[in-house]
Order: structure tokens, then sequence, then C-alpha cells
């Protein structure tokens, strides 16, 4: 998957909001969420090229992107 394909409308994450979107309807917790989980909040905080570059070079898998987020340190 390109770049261009992740930030993508049809099969992308466009923007932050949609990517957060994709993973919790993809989580298997059954508890209710009130805010973002330990990942998202992550996520939110680091560079949302750094996401979308994980999500093209992962073709969309979000299990390798999230443990990608899980293990992503600020240089």
């Amino acid at each position: 998957m390109t770049i261009e394909q992740a930030k993508g409308q049809d099969n992308g994450i466009p923007n932050f909001k949609v990517f957060a979107s994709m993973c919790c309807d993809s989580c298997t917790s059954e508890d209710y969420c009130p805010s973002h989980c330990n990942m998202l909040s992550k996520a939110e905080k680091m560079p949302y090229d750094k996401i979308v570059q994980a999500y093209a070079k992962y073709d969309g898998d979000l299990r390798k992107v999230s443990a990608y987020i899980r293990r992503y340190r600020d240089r």
C-alpha cells in the first residue's frame, strides 16, 4: 500500500478521527470506553504521518499498526 492509498478516503485513514474510529470498531474489549485507550492516547500525541506510514507499510493491518504505536518512542 502506498502513502497516498493510506491517506485515501476509500480504504485509508484521511485523519486521526477516522483512524481512532476504525481502531475502536475493531476493538475486542467488552468494556465501555468513555475516552481513548492507552494506545490511542499515545497515537494522538505522535506525528500523524508516522501512523500513516505504518498503516501503509503493514497494508492496513490495525494489529500491526497498534503494536508499532505501542513501541514508538519520540527520538
